[in-house]
């Protein structure tokens, strides 16, 4: 059986404190390698809570980001055949809760979080890719069509266009 501890530190509190509530995202997160149906039903209910000033939304969204990218560290290290949990919806129903959370809480603190997390990953080149690329930067084109802020319509449109940036350059890259 592999080690199913969660893969942060426990040392440091606040991710105690997120891995102790969040404890079956990152039983799945460190059972890459096995059919682990994880539920992940608190973490969608905390993640489109609210009143955000509870703080459950965001400890969802941080979540969410370190197990996303310790999963990004970690692909590398997975022998071939064993990253399964990528093709599955797994990965892309992860990075769909802050869509969700994002149309669904009428916050401008909490979106400007969400909208933060979605400038990490159009930052980090390569991070995304496939069809977890074209979604994301599907969802990311969406919102910025709804918003109504025009700042955080203009930072949204600016996240979608490097994300179909990176889409063009994957593609270019193809043999």
């Amino acid at each position: 059986m592999a080690d199913v501890r969660p893969p942060i530190d426990l040392r440091d509190e606040a991710y105690a404190t997120i891995t102790r509530r969040y404890e079956n995202l990152f039983l799945r997160v460190a059972r890459v390698r096995y059919a682990y149906n994880a539920d992940l039903r608190r973490l969608a209910s905390d993640i489109e809570s609210g009143p955000p000033a509870e703080g459950r939304n965001y400890k969802a969204l941080n979540a969410i980001a370190l197990a996303y990218f310790y999963l990004y560290e970690r692909r590398a290290e997975w022998p071939k055949g064993e990253r399964g949990f990528y093709d599955s919806g797994f990965l892309g129903g992860m990075l769909a809760l802050p869509f969700s959370a994002y149309k669904s809480v009428d916050d401008p603190a909490y979106r400007d979080a969400i909208l933060a997390y979605y400038e990490d990953l159009a930052r980090r080149r390569g991070v995304l890719g496939g069809r977890t690329l074209a979604l994301t930067a599907s969802n990311v084109t969406r919102l910025g069509l709804r918003e109504k802020d025009p700042r955080r319509k203009k930072r949204l449109e600016a996240v979608a266009a490097r994300l179909r940036d990176e889409m063009d350059a994957q593609a270019a890259s193809r043999p």
